[in-house]
Order: C-alpha cells, then sequence, then structure tokens
C-alpha cells in the first residue's frame, strides 16, 4: 500500500497523542535521557570554528569518544544546556539552524536508519516517529496526515529553560531534507514551521515562521503531497550504518557514571546529585524504587565503594580518602564506612594487607 495509506492507518493514534501534548504529571515522572550522538554536528562546527569541544563536552561528563561511538546517556536538559553554551561560544544565535541546514543527512549517525529503511520522506518520517526510543526517553515525534496538508511534531516531556537551539536545530534538518528531496518543485513558502523560539530562524526565510509554541518543542506543516517526494540517493562508499537499539536503562549506572567525578564535593546530596543529572529527585527516586534503593543510598555507597577501593589500591591516608569521597573530617568518614562495612577503615586495610 502507499505511504499516505499506512501513514492514515495510524491517524488516531498520533492524533490521540496530540491531545496530551502539555507536559503530564505522568511524563514528569521520566528520567529525560538522549544519545550523546545528538552532539556529533555540534562538535564537528565548534572544530571547524577553533572553539574547545573538549572542555563543553567534559563539563557534561563526556568526551569525543562518547560522543562518536555514541557511548552512554545525556539528560535532555544538559543536551539544551550544552548546545546554548556551543551558540554563546561561537557568537551564533542561529547556531542550530546552520548545522542543521547543512548536515550531510546520510552521515548522521541518528538519522541513517531511517533513511536505509525509507523510499521517500514520508517513509522518514514514519520511521522516526516508530523508532524515537532509540534515540531518547525525552522527546517523541508524531505525525498527523492530511487530505491537503500534514504535520510532524516533536512533543517534549519535560520543561527546559533553553531548548531552542535543539528545535531549530531538528527543524533545519527537515527543512534541508525537504529541499533536497523536492528538487524543481521547491516551494518553501507551503511550509509553516513552529518552534519555541523562532528568533533563532533566520530572519528572511522563505518559509512561513510561528510561535513561540508551548507544550510542543517544534511543529513543521507541509503539503501532503511532499510526503511522496523520493529520497536523495545514498552516497557510493557509504558503509557501517549503525542501527541504535531503544535506550535500555540502568538508573543506577547512569548516576555513578554522572556523580562519580563530583564525589569529593561535601556538598553533593541527594538534591545536588539529582540537578547535576538534569532530573529531579523525585523522579529519580520514583525510578529507583524499583530496585529498592534511592539517590541517597546511591550516592552513599558509591562514596563508600570509592573509599574501599581506595583502601586497597592506594597508600592514601584516611583523611585524604574522606576528603576525596566528600567527608568533611575523619570521624564522620570512619563511622558512615563502620556501619556500612561491619568494620573501620583502617580493619579494612588491615586484613587485605595482612592477607598479602
Amino acid at each position: 500500500c502507499s505511504i499516505l495509506e499506512v501513514s492514515k492507518a495510524r491517524y488516531s493514534l498520533h492524533m490521540k497523542r496530540q491531545g496530551t501534548a502539555a507536559t503530564t504529571s505522568r511524563d514528569k515522572d521520566r528520567l529525560q535521557l538522549m544519545r550523546p550522538a545528538l552532539l556529533a554536528p555540534f562538535v564537528q562546527y565548534l572544530d571547524k570554528q577553533g572553539c574547545d569541544s573538549e572542555r563543553l563536552l567534559k563539563a557534561y561528563q563526556l568526551d569525543r569518544g562518547d560522543v562518536a561511538h555514541n557511548r552512554g546517556l545525556i539528560s535532555g536538559g544538559h543536551v539544551h544546556a550544552c548546545l546554548a553554551e556551543a551558540a554563546r561560544a561561537t557568537r551564533n544565535p542561529q547556531l542550530g539552524w546552520q548545522v542543521g541546514t547543512s548536515l550531510d543527512h546520510w552521515r548522521y549517525s541518528l538519522l541513517q536508519a531511517s533513511l536505509v529503511d525509507s523510499n521517500s520522506v514520508g517513509d522518514v518520517l514514519i520511521h522516526l516517529v516508530n523508532t524515537t526510543d532509540a534515540h531518547a526517553t525525552a522527546t517523541s515525534y508524531h505525525l498527523a496526515i492530511d487530505n491537503h496538508y500534514s504535520r510532524f511534531w516533536e512533543l517534549r516531556h519535560y520543561h527546559s529553560d533553553h531548548p531552542g537551539q535543539a528545535d531549530a536545530f531538528t527543524l533545519g534538518l527537515l527543512y534541508a531534507m525537504l529541499q533536497k528531496c523536492s528538487g524543481q518543485d521547491w516551494a518553501p513558502a507551503e511550509l509553516l514551521l513552529e518552534t519555541s523560539d523562532p528568533v533563532l530562524l533566520p530572519a528572511r526565510l522563505a518559509a512561513r515562521v510561528a510561535g513561540p509554541i508551548t507544550g510542543v518543542a517544534l511543529r513543521i506543516t507541509l503539503p501532503t503531497g511532499w510526503l511522496r517526494k523520493k529520497l536523495m540517493p545514498r552516497p557510493t562508499g557509504l558503509s557501517n550504518i549503525r542501527i541504535s537499539e531503544p535506550i535500555a536503562l540502568d538508573i543506577k549506572a547512569y548516576l555513578e557514571s554522572m556523580l562519580g567525578p563530583h564525589l569529593s564535593n561535601p556538598d553533593l546530596d541527594s538534591q545536588a546529585a539529582a540537578l547535576q543529572c538534569g532530573s529531579s529527585l523525585a523522579s529519580l527516586n520514583r525510578a529507583l524504587v524499583q530496585e529498592g534503593s534511592s539517590v541517597a543510598r546511591v550516592l552513599r555507597e558509591l562514596r563508600l565503594s570509592t573509599a574501599a577501593r581506595m583502601l586497597l589500591d592506594t597508600d592514601t591516608p584516611l583523611p585524604g580518602i574522606a576528603n576525596a569521597v566528600g567527608y568533611r573530617n575523619v570521624a564522620s568518614f570512619s563511622r558512615a564506612f563502620r556501619h556500612w562495612a561491619s568494620q573501620s577503615p583502617g580493619s579494612y586495610r588491615g586484613q587485605v594487607e595482612q592477607a598479602t
């Protein structure tokens, strides 16, 4: 059957989702996570501009390998903050749009799978709707098709203070794809682009622009006939298409990776830990309750297990270990360690030395 018939079969589902565009209490309970590969085009742009992308990534416990190989996860709020900082660093308020419109779609890892499995623009959009969970738990894509015009939009499941660059990037990505696929039929005046911060789009854009919109991150309205436009040919020599699996969330591992570099901060309590992870304390605790744990417990165990490794693997004196894992003095560290390990730090180290 045609792409239009396939899409109309899903029409009622997507329209139902549209009715819940505002962030719900259930949405707020989600951990808002994304794949780090979302940042890859921006890292490449910063490198070309001579900016310190390493410093920017390090601020969010990431490195080039994480971004290039799509390792680990990053909170949606941190993605938006990172992109806002990148725009300031380059003094380019339209950074998101510029990166999105200049991107080689076939070489963007998070779009490759959708392109490989598609023959038309409509195929790509439906594939994005059905595979959102491979890239993010923080957002979802939706498609509604009508006789004359169709709408594709991104629903954000949380509040963010500065999402504009990410929204402009996605709009730019779609805009450029439509332009390339339309060829001589390109008519940008037929498009309506809506986003959270339209100021971040070019002032003299041929398409119509509206906003700011609330509840929805972005929305693009296009002629329904454009869904049948054929895709750009796949470049020769392109191989190693990586298809991401849905995000499987190991909450404890995620917390440990985000909090590990900050253990020496004695003010890192549960609230500060949630802030560092880009989520609310209530959301994290609800996610951990299924494992019989909490943020406070994960943080305490991470501190004391790190201290135990230092006792075994280093000659660092107890005051140094206490400071390294965030205790203000040896007495409070020793009490916590005794309660956790059923022996004092000195006895724990001594037993291992005696065994050796």
